[in-house]
């Protein structure tokens, strides 16, 4: 059964489309059943209803004129939210910060997006104050986080964080672009996270993840005629035949944590993401399809074998993996290199054979 979610706005909505992009090709199990705003003019009303999706528009302004207070007004909003009986409330984007008389109702169910790693920039014009630091030598990097929402502004207990680094001479606008675009794809992650945590981190919900995640996988390569498969149609220049590749690097070294109990592997771990992506695609770039496709279904097969020998226990406590850091959370790290994979890809290459 889908998630049943609610999304709050106040702008734009550009991540409240990714969430209604991820709903709609498969990445996210959910439903969105309202887009809720305080801002009439917010465009993200306007994506929504041309999702279909129905909004509301609930000001706070009526009440600050009648005197009453922001806590009636959360109270109230919290009261009309509750109709849609909604399992996660989503804030991207939301411009108001939500008093206990909203959030006890909702009380583990509530998330954030905010665009400044935790313990950093907390509260409005986080990406300025960012930016501005870096330019006094202050810091290197930012990044985005979601966290589950609590009466104290951007401190409740983080699901998913993206680091953002700052590039040498890039403007306010190019970073902000940079961040924007980490926030969609980290508001998804999220999510999904959120959700899998509300029906119980276990072995038996994660393999049916990837379940469910390797027959859509497999279905999109059935759509693909043969002699597609190592055009290089994506970005970057790469083949649906080297994501392939690329998706079965991780999950044979999944095989090796899990089976080991042991954070290790490859020292292309060592490598910047990018780095490593390419070190990968140069290693199997040259090689036949047919090697190719039977190894990824060796590695997928020896992964979900391994995942079987897991028991819930062990999929939340980095104790019992050795080297492991232990603030991880393993079923986190091992769900982002298995089905979260998959599904990060394939709605790419959906529109890439589409062209």
């Amino acid at each position: 059964m889908n998630a049943k979610l609610v999304v709050m706005i106040s702008g734009s909505g550009t991540n409240l489309q990714a969430l209604i992009d991820a709903v709609g090709n498969g990445r996210l199990p959910a439903q969105i059943l309202c887009v809720v705003s305080n801002r009439q003019a917010a465009y993200g009303l306007t994506r929504a209803q041309e999702a279909g999706i129905p909004t509301l528009y609930f000001p706070y302004k009526p009440y600050k004129e009648a005197g009453r207070s922001r806590a009636e007004y959360d109270a109230d909003l919290a009261a009309k939210i509750a109709t849609y009986a909604p399992d996660l409330i989503v804030l991207a984007g939301w411009m108001h910060i939500l008093s206990p008389a909203f959030l006890t109702p909702f009380r583990g169910r509530v998330i954030n997006l905010h665009p400044a790693l935790p313990g950093q920039f907390p509260g409005t014009h986080a990406i300025e104050r960012a930016y501005d630091a870096f330019q006094k030598g202050d810091i290197e990097g930012s990044g985005c986080m979601v966290h589950y929402a609590i009466p104290e502004v951007d401190a409740g207990e983080v699901i998913a964080s993206l680091p953002v680094r700052f590039r040498p001479d890039e403007t306010l606008a190019d970073f902000e672009t940079r961040m924007h675009a980490a926030e969609h794809d980290l508001i998804v992650v999220a999510t999904d996270r959120a959700i899998m945590r509300q029906r119980g981190i276990t072995t038996a919900n994660i393999l049916a993840r990837v379940d469910a995640a390797w027959a859509q996988w497999q279905a999109l390569l059935a759509q693909i005629p043969a002699a597609r498969l190592a055009e290089p149609i994506l970005p970057g220049g790469w083949a649906v035949k080297d994501v392939i590749a690329h998706l079965a690097w991780f999950e044979r070294e999944m095989v090796g944590l899990i089976s080991e109990r042991v954070l290790a592997g490859s020292d292309w771990w060592l490598l910047p993401t990018d780095e490593r992506n390419a070190a990968i695609f140069q290693e199997n770039r040259k090689r036949p399809f047919a090697d190719i496709q039977a190894e990824a279904i060796q590695a997928h097969s020896a992964m979900r074998a391994a995942l079987t020998t897991l028991n819930d226990a062990e999929l939340q406590d980095a104790a019992h993996f050795a080297h492991m850091p232990p603030d991880w959370r393993p079923w986190e790290l091992i769900t982002a290199n298995s089905y979260e994979h998959y599904l990060d890809h394939i709605p790419i290459i959906r529109l890439a054979i589409r062209d």
